[in-house]
């Protein structure tokens, strides 16, 4: 309430504290596909009616910095998965995780809604660092391997998730450092893909490895 008695103070000080709540189960749910999830603004009401009746309430838009080009339709939704994905989520107890976590869907998002196939691929790098590298220096076999231990199955599965991660940083780099990005680029013992492929392919592992990573912890 905008007014209250000093005796009898409203339990919650912070109202827009559950804002932040969603804004990261908005994040989680970029798990789902994985896809540009957003949230596009919030809502509040007045406690008092009077007040509410003269101002109906109000709310606010959020301004993204970036856009998805478009929004997907019929997502794979698994409800029972993501679910017990958000719930372990709120339930990890170490706060430099949790952030850590975070800040690596946070660039997933950011990954699945550009529109420049090096800009997603730098955004999936750096999604990648912030969960799997713990110093910095050269990255790319050590990042790699861990992915692919993680998440892969079988012997096969995690050849092709470290080629994939590898033919990942050698897009980047070559965007770095050159200013260029393939159309096209080989995955090592395997065939060629186009660049496209090549993103979804490493937004996917790194979805799957996020949500193994909340399922560990």
């Amino acid at each position: 309430p905008l007014i209250f008695n000093l005796r009898n103070e409203p339990k919650n000080k912070n109202p827009l504290k559950n804002n932040q709540l969603f804004k990261e189960i908005a994040l989680l749910l970029t798990l789902v596909g994985p896809s540009p999830a957003l949230t596009s603004l919030y809502w509040f009401a007045f406690e008092d009616t009077d007040l509410q009746n003269l101002g109906h309430g109000g709310g606010s838009w959020y301004n993204h910095e970036i856009l998805p080009p478009s929004f997907f339709d019929n997502l794979p939704i698994e409800t029972k998965s993501i679910g017990k994905t958000v719930k372990s989520f709120f339930e990890i107890t170490d706060e430099k995780i949790k952030r850590r976590i975070l800040v690596s869907l946070e660039r997933l998002n950011f990954s699945l809604r550009r529109r420049n196939y090096g800009d997603a691929a730098l955004e999936i790098s750096i999604a990648l660092e912030t969960i799997f590298a713990e110093d910095y220096g050269e990255n790319t076999f050590k990042i790699g391997l861990r992915v692919a231990l993680l998440i892969g199955c079988d012997f096969d599965q995690r050849k092709r998730i470290r080629s994939v991660i590898a033919a990942l940083y050698k897009q980047r780099s070559q965007l770095v450092h050159r200013g260029e990005f393939k159309n096209k680029v080989k995955i090592k013992g395997f065939d060629s893909i186009e660049s496209n492929e090549l993103i979804k392919e490493s937004a996917k592992y790194v979805a799957q490895s996020i949500k193994e990573i909340i399922r560990l912890k």
